[in-house]
């Protein structure tokens, strides 16, 4: 996750939270959900750099660089390419990619948070949590107790 910090309205989390296994799924698919869409971006961004390298070089064979009688060299420019050239260069590129090409993204831990919606205040913290995808684990406190610990450690 971008920020690594989810938020869980109350209702939606007590509905999985009636076993730990339902609760540990849910959390699992949150995590690949997310990490489906780091995927798709990160292969997205890196098929448009592959794709713009891939114009600029043939753009750049369309440049032929020819010495003059004085020794000097001259570039001469062909015509600019046409938007059906360069789509057809950007497709051929992408026909060359495998996906296996690409780095996958880091897997990285996240937090969470159940909070309780309160229509007249602020969202109140239920339970907090850290689920690392490595290791499937979930560590999970209640609110309280966690500010009860931080007081005891002033």
């Amino acid at each position: 996750m971008k920020n690594r910090r989810l938020l869980i309205t109350e209702p939606l989390a007590l509905i999985f939270m009636q076993t730990a296994e339902k609760w540990q799924a849910f959390i699992q698919n949150v995590y690949l959900y997310t990490y489906h869409q780091q995927c798709a971006e990160a292969w997205e961004q890196y098929m448009q750099k592959e794709e713009l390298a891939a114009v600029r070089e043939a753009m750049a064979d369309r440049e032929r660089v020819e010495l003059s009688a004085d020794g000097k060299t001259q570039k001469q420019h062909s015509p600019n390419m046409s938007r059906e050239d360069i789509d057809r260069i950007r497709r051929a590129r992408r026909a060359e990619i495998a996906q296996s090409d690409m780095p996958a993204p880091k897997i990285q831990p996240f937090e969470f948070f159940c909070v309780r919606d309160t229509k007249d205040k602020e969202a109140q913290v239920v339970f907090v949590g850290h689920f690392d995808p490595d290791t499937d684990q979930i560590d999970m406190a209640t609110w309280e107790d966690v500010q009860r610990l931080m007081q005891s450690t002033k």
